[in-house]
């Protein structure tokens, strides 16, 4: 693309400079004439630096990609925008630098099979640009190999396995061999993980019809580009070969099934989840996400809310919902943490329990037991479907309001335990909960402290202490509603809960006045 004309671009960006003004005339800016997924190869003959430049156009033309350095195996993020007359401008960035970039890009056939046609008619397309690096500039160039993105991928699925090179072959002292767990959406994208021994790294990439594909995967200390092929098998798993590359070099190596497959056919609870989760007895509440395949394969992860090791979680769940596995943490992250006793919290976990449609076919909930530093703790989740805290839809506070005072006023109770034995709690009219932007709940109903979360579904899980000072795992939905007072409508809160005490669930009743109110 580098010997490509001048004069050659000139005609190419008049005949897409007309095509965009005769298909949009002002308003909302026109869909671009780019619209796809790209693998290419790009050289800067000054400096000689060469590598792999992938990236995405979306449909208003906005451009996110990386640069991969092949000497180095440097990679750099790039996002951009790019117009429909191939103009394009951006930036590449690490953690600590920014270089602006500004090129042109020309993709023959654009303007009628556009950007995301699947790979055969991009031949000699790519395009030239100016990099700016510490305030020198630097001109290069790209041939686009083929377009990898499709509309609707047949590789659409979830899938789990096993991955393996050449055990002789070394990456920082390591061997490239483990589980793999990825996920592909209808355009072609790849997210998922590879592990090697207890590291789990970041798949992203994206796969044509044809089964090729292209990928980075993140590791602590390692950040590599795969290329490859894919071939889908009978059973709905994906198997193939594909080569890593790192300091120059190619390491054969190919995804195949896993050796340990759940009996019992395609499960019930294959999907992705995202959700809460606690272990009251020892304080801990988070996050947790996961991914379980066909096979009933399992890989996702525990956050804790308190910024400490993030564990990895793999295992398998059967069709009756039973599941088993172990929860790992990055031993960099254990060595870290200021106190001994700290460090043998996050040894490996084995958890094993129950998972249900528990909570209205949207998601999913469990309980189970976990081993942690050599005894067994109960806890449970809550997980829907796509869930998320990143804003909560809960984010206010809220108070009783004067409106739940208790039978003595003719009203109910804001904080409700009446049903639950033992004396454990006592039901107050005085009640307070604050939700973060993260969906964190602190509050306190009467005397008693409940931390936990709430997912923008409505699904909560936190822990709830007693008059004695224990605490116990509370589970839930609660609701944004308007309550009404007269001819007035007061914004509120309503929910239904759970307590666990011992291995019975108890209802727990909350009307809470505050926030912005919803159904009536």
């Amino acid at each position: 693309m580098g010997k490509q004309t001048r004069a050659d671009f000139l005609v190419t960006m008049g005949a897409l400079s007309l095509a965009a003004l005769t298909g949009c005339a002002g308003g909302a800016p026109p869909d671009s004439e780019f619209q796809g997924t790209y693998l290419s190869t790009y050289t800067l003959p000054g400096i000689g630096e060469n590598g792999t430049f992938s990236f995405s156009i979306e449909q208003k033309g906005k451009m996110v990609g990386s640069f991969t350095d092949a000497n180095t195996n440097t990679v750099h993020a790039f996002d951009g925008i790019v117009e429909n007359t191939g103009k394009f401008t951006g930036a590449l960035k690490s953690a600590t630098t920014s270089s602006p970039i500004s090129g042109l890009l020309v993709v023959k056939g654009s303007g009628s099979t556009g950007g995301s046609g699947t790979g055969g008619g991009n031949t000699g397309s790519g395009g030239d640009f100016t990099l700016t690096r510490s305030g020198v500039e630097q001109r290069g160039y790209f041939n686009i190999g083929g377009s990898l993105s499709t509309v609707n991928s047949e590789f659409q699925g979830i899938y789990s396995g096993v991955y393996g090179a050449d055990t002789t072959l070394l990456v920082d002292g390591k061997t490239l061999n483990g589980l793999a767990s990825y996920s592909v959406d209808s355009k072609g994208n790849i997210i998922g993980s590879l592990t090697r021994g207890a590291e789990t790294g970041l798949l992203t990439g994206t796969i044509g019809n044809t089964g090729a594909f292209s990928a980075l995967v993140k590791f602590a200390t390692a950040t590599l580009p795969l290329a490859g092929t894919l071939v889908k098998t009978t059973d709905g798993s994906a198997q193939g070969n594909f080569t890593f590359s790192s300091g120059g070099k190619l390491f054969p190596a190919q995804f195949s099934k896993s050796s340990s497959v759940v009996a019992g056919g395609d499960s019930p609870y294959k999907g992705a989840y995202r959700g809460t989760y606690g272990v009251p007895e020892k304080g801990e509440t988070g996050n947790i996400s996961f991914t379980i395949d066909p096979s009933g394969s399992l890989i996702g992860f525990f956050n804790q809310a308190a910024n400490k090791p993030v564990g990895t979680f793999t295992g398998s769940v059967e069709n009756d919902g039973g599941f088993s596995g172990e929860i790992t943490y990055n031993a960099t992250e254990v060595a870290a943490l200021p106190t001994s006793a700290e460090r043998a919290l996050y040894t490996s976990r084995s958890i094993q329990g129950k998972i249900g449609n528990r909570v209205g076919g949207a998601g999913v909930s469990g309980d189970y037991n976990v081993v942690i530093s050599g005894s067994s703790y109960a806890g449970n989740f809550e997980a829907s479907i796509g869930g998320s805290e990143v804003n909560s839809s809960f984010r206010a506070a809220y108070t009783e309001g004067s409106l739940f005072n208790g039978p003595s006023s003719g009203q109910s109770y804001a904080f409700d335990v009446s049903n639950v034995p033992g004396g454990l709690f006592t039901s107050s009219g005085d009640a307070s909960v604050a939700v973060d932007k993260q969906g964190t709940i602190l509050s306190n109903f009467g005397t008693h402290r409940f931390d936990g979360r709430v997912t923008n579904d409505g699904r909560v899980v936190g822990q709830l202490r007693a008059t004695s000072g224990t605490w116990y795992a509370v589970r839930g939905i609660i609701n944004k509603v308007n309550w009404t007072a007269g001819t007035d409508k007061i914004p509120g809160l309503a929910g239904n809960l759970y307590v666990t005490v011992g291995t019975e669930e108890y209802p727990i009743a909350l009307k809470l006045t505050g926030g912005d109110g919803g159904t009536s």
